[in-house]
């Protein structure tokens, strides 16, 4: 199951930013189920960056 604030987030996003294909997200976004939601419902595909120390 996925958290449904990121879900409300980008379903948004996707309504607001047509044009909006591609997100960098922090470690928090890391998993599988909410990249294939994420490209599948609002065509957004999310890379996870990688933090600096």
């Amino acid at each position: 199951m996925l958290p449904a604030c990121p879900l409300a987030v980008f379903s948004q996003a996707a309504d607001t930013f047509p044009r909006l294909r591609h997100v960098w997200a922090d470690q928090g976004y890391r998993g599988a189920d909410f990249h294939d939601w994420a490209r599948e419902a609002t065509g957004i595909t999310v890379e996870i960056v990688q933090r600096h120390v």
